[in-house]
């Protein structure tokens, strides 16, 4: 009866250990948790209406708030779901997934909150579980860049869209070259960016949007503005935008 009871509390979440079939302090204070959150008589005795709310279906789960200092008790547990999830999403390295919930976790969970625009708590309430755990929780915007070299088709939607806001008039090759880099660079100065030539996808995010600032050369035909005459004037107004900042 105490393993069944102990299996039951663990299924709600109250019970955190193994089934042993001993009644010790554990497995008492986890039935006092559920018996005040079933707004019963808070005895930690397992009397007949402790029994009926444990074996209905709309029994009341524990509300569990994951933080730092939390551990998992063996290879499997929330901790680490939380963790494999985080590092699925680009938050947290693979190597990091350790069951324990230590600084590293603590600073992903709070980046992934400031990217879902939810309070950086660093904690891990259900709310926000169900957050992280969903099939369309944000990828980290920070992460994904396109290194020299990347292939592929999203390489390929990025240059056009390079080239039809005039940071470049080469054709769309599906390689992310030096002269993507070089293009890449100039948007990301005029869009507020570090530009460092490899667009992560917040920034690709940004060149996809209605948001993207455009080229100063953007007027200019294509037809009518050769590519060194296109860069000599895309380098002067990054040479202007940066001697506005810094009168600034």
């Amino acid at each position: 009866m105490v393993k069944a009871l102990q299996t039951r509390l663990g299924e709600l979440g109250y019970y955190k250990y193994s089934d042993t079939g001993y009644f010790g302090n554990e497995t008492k204070e986890a039935l006092e948790a559920f018996q005040a959150k079933a707004g019963l008589n808070v005895t930690g005795i397992f009397d007949s209406k402790t029994a009926t709310a444990l074996s209905s279906d709309n029994a009341p789960k524990a509300t569990t708030i994951y933080a730092k200092g939390m551990k998992d008790d063996g290879d499997t547990g929330s901790v680490r779901d939380i963790q494999i999830r985080l590092s699925q999403l680009d938050y947290l390295p693979a190597e990091s997934i350790t069951g324990y919930f230590g600084d590293e976790t603590e600073t992903a969970v709070a980046t992934f909150q400031s990217s879902s625009n939810l309070e950086a708590t660093g904690t891990v309430p259900p709310e926000v579980k169900d957050k992280l755990m969903a099939e369309n929780a944000l990828m980290n915007p920070n992460k994904g860049e396109m290194p020299l070299g990347t292939t592929g088709e999203e390489v390929t939607k990025v240059q056009q869209k390079l080239r039809e806001l005039r940071y470049t008039t080469a054709a769309a090759t599906g390689t992310y070259n030096e002269e993507t880099m070089t293009a890449a660079k100039a948007f990301q100065e005029f869009n507020g960016m570090n530009p460092t030539g490899s667009l992560n996808r917040g920034q690709r995010e940004t060149l996809f949007s209605a948001n993207a600032v455009k080229s100063p050369t953007y007027n200019l035909s294509l037809i009518h503005i050769s590519e060194p005459t296109r860069l000599l004037s895309i380098s002067y107004a990054v040479f202007c935008l940066k001697k506005k900042k810094k009168k600034k």
